[in-house]
């Protein structure tokens, strides 16, 4: 490995400005023409012209299996069309075939399309089969339709599978295992019963048909992989080293599948599916067909992707796990494979494909595309700070679509698309074609969120099958807000100096024995050209940023360059690991609850706040992330994983073993972060570093100086490495709180190190101070009052906006008001777009009855709101007893009126409380429990 210093000189040319502030002027190529030329050299009217519509799909035929003669039990009728009169011009005849378990089919016939076929099946083998009808179509492939049977005694054979599921032990990584336990699961919720005991009366005649695709699954199950053949279904499985969950994806098979010759392969990535459902109820999780194999003869795989995680972190490994694992199991042509997704899915591609362009041959991101410039206008964009604007940027989903220099685009965008709106997709296609990127744009008129229509999906799949992937480009771009992305092709950048500025790169290689290099924000570069761009053998000249960087020989290894005067520390960033906290989460972790507080008010804040954690982890994943009591902990354990400790070291055993080499001191009236000291009483701190014991794990402290602190613990957001705050609020402003968030907060430097440079401050004399946050001041509903004030009261449990609940105080932290009378005390959250919860243990309180004023606050004039959040409002207020629904309230409209409730919650032990609306924008700037209380009197 070769590495050179050289100095920082200004890049003669920024090769890839295309996302940066209006203004900057793209490179172009000498034989480039101007952008306006261009576009009339490809007859391009407007960046988001529509193409020609593709000839449309094929009409789906509809073959059934019919009831079988009275006096003939054992032959099979199918029904080849109900509607042959609607079927593609031209299809005359449909084959008929029977196949079991592994592809093997076991009766074969043909008939007239629309006739009914008879099938003997009295030699059949018991079990489950499919019956499959084709038809042949002019394009030159066979559409065909899948009908579920079963020969025999399937309750049987499910009770065979459900005895294996529990034999199975729960801690396996072996695939099959993974996927065998999966299918039992699968069964039981299909089912709805077990149907090995008392509940098998549940069960229908035909339930069958709701588990068909496990039992052929089942079936496939077998030593010598019968899955992996023509028309063949293979689920992956494996254990995510993250949090330990069983993770899985599938790929389907063409027709003519061949492990002797490699095929091509199509990624699919899902969109949003609400509710954030457990694996076995995501769509088509039960789905033995793609559409789209059988009739492109092309390999689709359809990656979980951790289901709502929009593909970023753990979603994007999940995604890359899936690639791997298929390449490894099946017959991949590495060079055709290609990136598609709808809605969140093509937001996804867009993410995926642009971080690793160097495995895809091209992309087809389907109405996916956010970027906050199609949503915000000129006068909104100038008001941006440099900081704002970098935080936006990172996440447009374009963020790093220079890194598609050489992967060809296919768009799709519904015209009439109200989820996601078309100005995204315009956008980025009017920013890509403008620099000369290979992209297509199809917007679909009159087409929504949803199936696009005839030809869209032939002519995605066509084009996918058209591509191929440029195993060495000559010329690379890296456009990056993160040093762990920050790379393509042969190129990979290791260090940064600004994480707060977006890294660039445009590496070309002149000749074979010449590579010219203009980057910014770059402090250390690897660069690995294949022989097929430079002679290994021969010295090879780097010109970076116009100046001479020596000669390298690539047979002794990577070129690495490192800017003048940067010599890594002992202790670096490094692209695994670079922060920010929320990157904790990408590697193998676990939480730790300090239990070693002498205050009560302590230990229990530092659980509340680990539990959260873990209750959102597993309302999101719907696996429970590893937990640990800090006593608990063995010094492997301690080693082994990323650490979230909940408790400095006068709270958490662990935080206290470690923290000789962390560089964070937490005192009664103050906080030192990496030398740094900011004053504060009821402190709250938030701080990442990479773990003393482990090179590639963290350990992410979570702490207060005081039980308060540490119960406001839970305000930081995770795009930081450190931040310190304390109770204070200040003053709001319109429909949002604009409230203090922070002491100090932001990242450190390269080398961990704190620089006042990346710090944020906060400056209270900008802003009038009106209240403290207010902690919970009872841990316990075993008071002798007559009545307790619910905010209070600890709460057991919490999820969106209730987990951040202002206590006595409206969202916005102003006095609760409601119908024009002021509320002392209360509880104020927020409805988006979901339900929001908190629960309370009210055991030994002996509470009859819960009183409150509930209503929305709206801050606006209605001459100010819009129509379309006017008809979005519509907020429930929920309570439940012990799990019972013990009030719900009127659906409450923008210009509702507040409503008095009394509920009876004689002999409940757990109290929770609901807000709920089925949108996200919406009038109600706050929703209010006003007055909030638990009394012992009727009164």
């Amino acid at each position: 490995m070769h590495s050179y210093q050289f100095s920082k000189a200004t890049p003669r040319l920024l090769a890839a400005a295309m996302m940066a502030c209006a203004g900057c002027q793209p490179p172009r190529e000498a034989s480039q023409p101007e952008p306006n030329a261009w576009f009339l050299k490809n007859e391009m009217r407007m960046p988001w012209a529509r193409l020609p519509e593709p000839k449309g799909g094929p009409k789906i035929i509809q073959p059934r299996i019919m009831d079988s003669p009275k006096d003939e039990p054992d032959v099979l009728v199918v029904c080849t069309d109900a509607e042959p009169d609607k079927a593609t011009p031209g299809a005359r005849f449909a084959r008929v075939e029977a196949v079991i378990p592994g592809g093997r089919v076991i009766a074969k016939t043909e008939a007239k399309l629309g006739e009914n076929v008879r099938l003997d099946t009295r030699e059949w083998p018991d079990g489950p089969c499919e019956i499959s009808v084709s038809i042949a179509m002019p394009e030159g492939y066979r559409h065909l339709e899948y009908l579920p049977w079963y020969k025999g005694d399937w309750l049987k054979e499910v009770r065979e599978l459900l005895d294996e599921h529990d034999k199975l032990p729960e801690d396996s990584d072996e695939p099959a295992i993974l996927i065998r336990r999966l299918l039992g699961r699968l069964v039981l919720d299909r089912l709805g019963a077990d149907p090995r005991g008392e509940s098998t009366g549940q069960v229908a005649a035909d339930d069958w048909k709701k588990i068909h695709s496990m039992l052929m699954e089942r079936r496939e199950l077998q030593p010598n992989d019968i899955r992996i053949r023509p028309l063949g279904f293979v689920r992956l499985a494996w254990r995510d080293e993250v949090d330990g969950s069983p993770q899985f994806a599938r790929a389907y098979l063409p027709p003519d599948y061949d492990a002797k010759r490699q095929w091509p392969m199509t990624v699919n990535l899902h969109g949003y599916d609400g509710g954030e459902p457990a694996y076995i109820h995501m769509y088509r999780v039960d789905a033995r067909h793609s559409p789209t194999s059988d009739r492109h003869n092309t390999i689709i795989l359809e990656p979980h992707g951790r289901g709502n995680s929009g593909y970023l972190g753990i979603g994007e490994l999940d995604v890359l796990t899936a690639i791997r694992l298929a390449k490894e199991t099946l017959s991949v042509d590495e060079d055709r494979v290609c990136l598609m997704g709808f809605s969140m899915g093509g937001g996804g591609t867009w993410y995926v494909g642009s971080r690793h362009p160097e495995l895809f041959a091209g992309i087809g991101p389907i109405y996916g595309a956010w970027d906050y410039r199609a949503e915000k206008d000129e006068a909104e964009l100038a008001k941006l700070t440099p900081r704002q604007r970098f935080d936006y940027e990172r996440w447009s989903d374009f963020a790093q679509a220079e890194a598609l220099l050489t992967t060809p685009i296919f768009i799709h965008h519904g015209e009439q698309d109200r989820s996601v709106k078309v100005a995204g997709s315009r956008y980025a296609t009017q920013m890509l074609q403008r620099w000369g990127y290979n992209v297509r744009y199809w917007e679909h008129v009159g087409r929504g969120h949803g199936w696009l229509g005839p030809g869209f999906d032939e002519g995605l799949a066509d084009w996918f099958l058209a591509q191929r992937r440029i195993r060495n480009p000559r010329r690379v771009r890296v456009r990056s807000g993160w040093l762990k992305s920050a790379g393509a092709h042969w190129v990979r950048i290791e260090q940064r100096e600004d994480p707060y500025a977006f890294i660039t790169v445009d590496a070309q290689v002149a000749d074979r024995h010449t590579i010219l290099l203009d980057t910014q924000n770059v402090l250390q570069i690897r660069l690995t050209p294949g022989e097929a761009l430079v002679d290994h053998a021969e010295p090879v000249r780097v010109i970076w940023n116009g100046e001479d960087a020596g000669e390298h020989r690539l047979l002794a290894g990577p070129i690495v360059l490192r800017a003048e005067g940067y010599v890594p520390e002992a202790l670096h960033k490094t692209p695994q690991l670079a922060g920010p906290i929320k990157d904790v989460t990408t590697t193998p972790f676990a939480i730790v609850v300090g239990t070693i507080s002498d205050d009560p008010a302590m230990r229990r804040f530092c659980r509340l706040r680990a539990e959260s954690v873990r209750d959102a982890w597993q309302g999101w994943q719907r696996v429970a992330p590893r937990f640990f009591l800090d006593t608990e902990m063995s010094d492997e354990q301690i080693r082994k994983y990323s650490l979230q400790l909940f408790g400095g070291p006068g709270e958490n055993l662990v935080t206290r073993k470690l923290i000789g080499d962390v560089p964070l001191k937490i005192e009664p009236d103050r906080v030192t972060v990496n030398g740094e000291t900011f004053a504060a009483g009821n402190a709250s701190v938030t701080m990442v570093y990479p773990h003393p014991l482990n090179a590639e794990r963290y350990v992410h402290i979570v702490a207060g100086n005081s039980p308060a602190g540490m119960f406001f613990t839970n305000r930081f957001d995770e795009e930081i490495d450190f931040a310190v705050d304390d109770t204070r609020v200040v003053e709001s402003e319109g429909d949002h709180p604009h409230e203090k968030r922070f002491i100090a907060a932001g990242r450190f430097d390269h080398n961990w190190q704190y620089d006042e440079k990346y710090v944020a401050r906060s400056k209270p004399s900008e802003a009038t101070t009106i209240a403290l946050r207010k902690a919970p001041r009872l841990l316990s509903a075993a008071v002798e009052d007559e009545r307790l004030m619910l905010s209070e009261l600890l709460e057991t449990r919490s999820s969106a906006s209730f987990s951040h609940m202002r206590r006595d105080a409206s969202w916005q932290h102003t006095p609760i008001t409601l119908g024009g009378k002021t509320y002392v005390s209360g509880i104020g959250v927020q409805a988006s777009g979901g339900t929001a919860t908190v629960t309370y243990d009210l055991t030994g309180g002996e509470w009859k009855w819960l009183r409150a004023a509930i209503g929305i606050e709206v801050r606006k004039a209605p001459e100010e709101i819009d129509q379309e959040r006017k008809d979005a409002t519509a907020i429930t207020f929920v309570v439940l007893g012990d799990d019972k629904e013990l009030y719900r309230s009127p659906s409450f409209g923008w210009d509702s009126k507040p409503v008095e409730i009394a509920v009876d919650i004689t002999g409940v032990k757990t109290l929770e409380l609901q807000v709920s609306n089925t949108r996200w924008d919406h009038a109600a700037s706050s929703v209010d429990w006003a007055d909030v209380r638990l009394d012992r009197t009727r009164k």
